[in-house]
């Protein structure tokens, strides 16, 4: 049976059910269904407030978005962000994030496809610049 609490507080319980759902830890942090969702909609904005970039909750996918599918904790961000679920904000930090490791060569399976390519592509047109540049100047200076 679940603990009593405020209706405007979660116990760790359940606040650990709305995260990653129902488990052994916390699996009687709520005695229904209706219970969860009550508590999913009262919490809702904080819990998202708090929660990482590009990635959601248990509830969240549970009651608001269950269209989207959930293909594990790598893919997750890229699913959101490709379902356009992101604030704008949230995407300019987690596109922010995700050049950033491009840059440095790190976790590449888990950035979009489409922003590979569209990275790799400006570095090629970037380094295409660069080459007539840099072949001029190995050349010297001119002679009239």
């Amino acid at each position: 049976m679940a603990r009593a609490v405020a209706p405007d507080e979660l116990s760790s319980d359940q606040r650990t059910f709305l995260l990653y759902g129902p488990d052994d830890r916390c699996g009687d942090a709520f005695d229904t269904e209706e219970q969860v969702e009550a508590a999913w909609q009262r919490h809702r904005e904080r819990i998202l407030a708090d929660y990482a970039v590009g990635r959601r909750p248990w509830a969240w996918r549970i009651f608001d978005r269950p269209e989207i599918p959930w293909k594990g904790y790598d893919r997750e961000r890229a699913i959101n962000w490709r379902a356009g679920v992101l604030g704008t904000e949230e995407r300019i930090e987690l596109e922010r994030q995700w050049r950033r490791d491009f840059e440095a060569g790190r976790d590449l399976k888990f950035i979009p496809a489409e922003l590979l390519k569209a990275w790799k592509a400006e570095l090629r047109r970037q380094h295409q610049k660069e080459e007539p540049r840099a072949e001029a100047a190995a050349q010297g200076p001119q002679s009239a």
